[in-house]
């Protein structure tokens, strides 16, 4: 059954959180490195961290030292200071993607190439962390345009990367997905498409030796749905599943602790142009188990995600930052089911994406993207730890239990409850779905004095005590 969960409803009538507030130290201080010239467009693709600490950043210049754009792979300490960074390429224009470390903490980037006639085909190329090329290799007709957009490393040491096509009916573009084995030779290749435009965008190994791979098919209204196959070890479709409202995007899919499929992008609608973040959970079969949204009227989208250790979620993208009125690089925690619960922005004072996030060495977080610094675009950086909210999520069948909270609105810092309560906890979330407020409470009592530091505007007030979970709209006007 479908379940969809509509957080800018704030519908929260089936669904209580409770929450645990867990922290963790770490060695590392947190930073948002910004690097590049100011005169050309620069921007982070992927991160990875090797066992030694170091950071290693994949990304795409459009002032090379080889062509007209270069791939880039820039070495840093754990600090987020450059050891050195090394362009690869074309004489032309080239575009790196995606990015994946190899067991041998080796790395591949994919993406595409163009050759001495202007075609463009897809491109892989295998690099060691010292910088330099162990392998490229291309793919494609030179009749028709390839492109590479994601890659993943399968459970044989080999590769499949997934991307676009020229269509062979001459409409658009069809899905490509290309099998390799661990010295860059192709094993096999597949295209998978319809009579309209298509774009895998998502690839990911699953335990079971198979893969998933997911990107956007266009409807006859011109509009796209997300569209995610099954594919055994030769590429041959297990199932095929098409999903998604009026208008979405895939950009990322992973496979979870469960043997589910998670996949995060965009969704907008017939009445609403603006995109929200949005996340799906596929079953093992490829049935649809929940769809969550986040985001509020301006446009946001979800680029990556990974799984916490409590089966949890952390994504990032891009999206509207209330505090800075800038579209910034987005870290939010949700629960098992999609449900937004904290966010944190990075960026300055303009358009700022992420295109990928990846754990760190000591359980904080690293994001590959693009900052908008003076005129043009650079890379970006970041390393973080977020205080993760633990909590379990449960199901209510009956309605939910209502405290009376008064006055209400509240016009001073003090409030009241219609009742007493003995060893209660507090939160109170936000319209964004943000915590902003949490507390234990050891002593029997029927009121709560609230910091100053909370804004006006309105909130959800959760009350936890003896096993029971109450909760309130709170409106403060102080």
């Amino acid at each position: 059954m479908e379940k969809i969960s509509d957080l800018r409803s704030m519908k929260f009538l089936s669904l209580i959180i409770f929450f645990c507030l867990t922290t963790s130290l770490f060695s590392q201080t947190p930073f948002l490195k910004i690097f590049g010239d100011t005169i050309t467009n620069q921007k982070g693709i992927g991160v990875s961290q090797t066992d030694a600490g170091y950071i290693y950043l994949a990304g795409t210049t459009n002032e090379g030292t080889i062509g007209e754009t270069d791939l880039t792979l820039t070495k840093l300490d754990q600090s987020g200071d450059i050891l050195w960074q090394n362009y690869y390429g074309s004489t032309l224009t080239d575009n790196s993607i995606s990015f994946a470390k190899t067991d041998d903490d080796h790395f591949l980037i994919c993406g595409n190439i163009e050759d001495s006639t202007g075609n463009i085909d897809g491109w892989v190329i295998k690099i060691d962390s010292s910088g330099n090329e162990k392998w490229q290799t291309g793919f494609g007709d030179s009749s028709l345009i390839e492109s590479f957009e994601d890659i993943t490393i399968s459970n044989d040491d080999g590769f499949l990367v997934c991307g676009f096509v020229t269509s062979q009916n001459g409409v658009g573009n069809d899905y490509l997905i290309v099998k390799y084995d661990s010295a860059g030779m192709v094993m096999w290749q597949k295209i998978y498409g319809t009579d309209r435009n298509d774009y895998s965008n998502a690839a990911a190994s699953t335990t079971d030796g198979n893969f998933i791979v997911s990107g956007d098919v266009q409807q006859a209204d011109f509009s796209y749905r997300i569209w995610t196959l099954k594919l055994d070890q030769n590429g041959d479709t297990i199932w095929s599943e098409k999903i998604g409202d009026y208008n979405c995007g895939c950009q990322s899919v992973i496979e979870n602790s469960h043997g589910d499929y998670i996949i995060c992008g965009e969704s907008s609608s017939l009445f609403n142009s603006a995109y929200d973040a949005m996340l799906i959970e596929l079953s093992p079969q490829g049935n649809v188990e929940w769809i969550s949204y986040f985001g509020g009227d301006e446009a946001e989208a979800a680029f990556d995600l990974i799984e916490t250790d409590s089966g949890n979620y952390l994504v990032t993208g891009y999206g509207f930052n209330d505090a800075t009125q800038n579209t910034d690089i987005f870290l939010t925690q949700t629960d098992s089911l999609g449900n937004a619960v904290q966010s944190k922005y990075y960026g300055e004072n303009a358009l700022d994406i992420s295109y990928d996030l990846e754990k760190s060495n000591d359980g904080g977080y690293l994001i590959a993207g693009a900052v908008h610094h003076g005129p043009d675009f650079q890379y970006a950086l970041v390393y973080d730890t977020i205080q993760l909210m633990e909590y379990n999520s449960i199901e209510i069948i009956s309605p939910l239990n209502v405290v009376g909270v008064y006055p209400n609105p509240v016009s001073e810092s003090m409030i009241y409850f219609s009742e007493q309560f003995q060893k209660f906890s507090i939160q109170i979330i936000n319209s964004l779905q943000q915590l902003i407020y949490s507390q234990n409470f050891n002593t029997s009592n029927d009121s709560i004095r609230l910091p100053d530091e909370i804004p006006n505007g309105s909130y959800v007030l959760f009350l936890q005590s003896n096993g029971v979970v109450y909760s309130s709209k709170l409106i403060l006007a102080r």
